[in-house]
């Protein structure tokens, strides 16, 4: 079915006139190294390969687009962790206040640094990395309208993306994961139909949104195997999702909030929510650089029965922007349990070399990791990744 809808837009596209067309995207060498030794079969050392790039085809003066953005990473030592995926294969139509997208798509919703708890459409690419920022495209239907009262956005859905998890091999893994044997609570399976909506709109300086999603839920539950000892399986619930989403700018401060409420048919309601704010201190002792201090707490109701490990935690960041021609970067912060002292600490660090190149540094270190944290299983896995990227 992929093939086929690729073939579709791509024969509309090639027989229109005014036809333009663009390519471009990214290659990318990643090197992680572990402090300590893992599992057996896990080693200290990964290297892999990634691919990203991007076709985008427009006409009819840019109102018509067809975009295609394919995903593949090979990797040396968890083949979990090598796959493929299309992050992006759609069509999409414009008019005055109306817009409309069909097909594979990836967007993102939230404004909090330390969770998304709002963004509920697209699932997690796990094997990625740690912080759940890689998304796996979603099938939909999108019709956007666009209006002085502000944007809404209707999502209808199927072909629902289960999560990806590293294999025995792979680390930052607390368990093992069978996501083979994966089962679903509706009997459509993945092919249930899910539908969604964000109404946004900006007030001055205030941004807002407000979702609603009722379909699978994108957080698996994982049990205990029937067949393998010491293995899990993802279950799949279906369930409604409501969310607020906002960021007040005011002079140098940003103050940002989320919060949801999920319910279902097998589990009861909970919320959940981030908030925080952000300062920037703007060209910092008399340079070009911005330094922002950030500052968000984490909770949900469900306390320790929460799948999440954040479930009473506060974060602590600071953002040194160097405002350079290279845009160079750095981002550290800590996610503490107010409980127990669990702490999850991240370095990121990145600096373009020349117009073509960008270079990456990424520290994870997990510091006294309680045996009760859903992170405990991974307290061995503190590393140090770096990655190299050719832009094209």
């Amino acid at each position: 079915p992929m093939r086929t809808l690729l073939g579709l837009l791509l024969a509309a596209a090639l027989w229109t006139p005014g036809l333009t067309g663009q390519i471009g995207g990214e290659t990318s060498i990643e090197t992680r190294g572990f402090r300590f030794d893992g599992a057996p079969g896990q080693g200290q050392l990964e290297a892999s390969f990634a691919l990203e790039p991007e076709f985008y085809l427009d006409w009819d003066r840019g109102r018509r687009v067809v975009s295609f953005e394919p995903f593949l990473r090979i990797d040396g030592q968890d083949d979990e962790r090598t796959h493929a995926d299309v992050r992006v294969l759609s069509f999409e139509q414009a008019w005055r206040s109306v817009e409309l997208r069909v097909g594979i798509r990836s967007l993102f919703w939230g404004v909090t640094e330390s969770q998304h708890l709002v963004d509920v459409i697209n699932q997690t690419d796990l094997v990625e990395n740690l912080d759940g920022e890689d998304k796996l495209g979603q099938p939909m239907l999108n019709v956007a309208l666009i209006n002085d009262w502000g944007v809404f956005d209707l999502f209808l859905m199927t072909g629902f993306r289960e999560r990806t998890f590293p294999g025995r091999d792979g680390r930052l893994r607390s368990i093992v994961v069978n996501d083979d044997d994966a089962t679903f609570e509706s009997g459509a399976g993945r092919w249930k139909p899910e539908i969604a909506g964000r109404w946004s709109q900006v007030f001055g300086g205030l941004d807002i949104g407000v979702t609603g999603f009722h379909g699978t839920m994108r957080d698996p539950v994982l049990r205990p195997s029937a067949t393998q000892e010491g293995v899990f399986v993802p279950h799949y619930v279906v369930g409604s999702q409501f969310g607020l989403d906002a960021q007040w700018t005011q002079d140098a401060w940003l103050w940002k909030l989320e919060a949801v409420t999920r319910s279902g048919p097998s589990f009861d309601r909970s919320w959940a929510a981030t908030g925080g704010l952000e300062y920037t201190l703007f060209q910092l002792l008399g340079t070009d650089a911005d330094l922002g201090l950030l500052m968000e707490y984490l909770w949900d109701d469900r306390g320790s029965e929460a799948p999440t490990p954040f479930e009473d935690d506060v974060f602590l960041a600071s953002r040194l922007a160097f405002n350079d021609v290279q845009s160079s970067e750095v981002l550290a912060g800590v996610i503490m349990d107010r409980k127990d002292g669990s702490s999850l600490l991240s370095v990121e660090a990145s600096r373009r070399i020349r117009s073509a190149w960008r270079a990456e540094l990424q520290l994870r270190a997990f510091l006294g990791v309680e045996p009760t944290d859903p992170l405990f299983g991974m307290q061995r896995d503190d590393y140090l990744s770096i990655s190299l990227t050719r832009f094209f």
